[in-house]
């Protein structure tokens, strides 16, 4: 899943893998939420699945066991961050910037829905990211953040466009502005 989700990425199809991510989502969801045990035998005492147990196995059919009762894989958070979200790091390990790349699957791209993550932490920056959606593919993005000092933060779209500048003598700050499902934007911090 990594590497058709980077592989994704740098073709610029960052919707495509996040509809890969949202169909193993559902498929792991159910199987992880579930409020019971589930046999593929009855009175088997290995073939079940434990509920609350991280993924390692994510099959295509739905297959009430799993591979992993002993609790390793929990990967798919990190993909829903970066393919959904689309929080990720630049190829500069220098400076503060990444990308806020929302990729909101067909799904669930409904008019006035809103989305979002909090409390994500990048070289010494806290944001807390929002998505709502507008009519035509567009979104609405709010980044507010804090970070270890004052300064300036800009937004360029994937032209290298300035769309937002904020200078603050605060540590706190605020970006609102309206982006495409899809796109992606760059965040820079000074």
């Amino acid at each position: 899943m990594f590497a058709f989700c980077e592989a994704a990425w740098n073709a610029g199809k960052q919707l495509a893998a996040a509809e890969a991510v949202m169909q193993i989502a559902d498929r792991i969801y159910r199987r992880t939420d579930s409020r019971k045990l589930m046999f593929v035998e009855k009175d088997s005492a290995f073939s079940y699945r434990i509920p609350g147990v991280a993924n390692e196995f994510w099959p295509v059919d739905f297959r009430p066991p799993g591979a992993e009762n002993y609790g390793w894989g929990a990967t798919l958070p990190t993909q829903i961050l970066r393919n959904i979200i689309g929080f990720r790091e630049t190829a500069d390990y220098t400076g503060t910037a990444f990308y806020l790349a929302p990729a909101i699957p067909e799904k669930f791209a409904v008019v006035g829905k809103k989305y979002g993550v909090s409390n994500l932490h990048f070289r010494g920056v806290s944001a807390n990211v929002f998505y709502q959606m507008k009519d035509a593919g567009k979104i609405k993005i709010t980044l507010a953040f804090t970070a270890k000092k004052p300064g300036e933060a800009t937004v360029l779209n994937e032209s290298g466009e300035d769309i937002f500048l904020t200078s603050s003598k605060k540590k706190e700050g605020k970006i609102e502005f309206e982006g495409t499902n899809g796109s992606r934007y760059l965040i820079k911090f000074y």
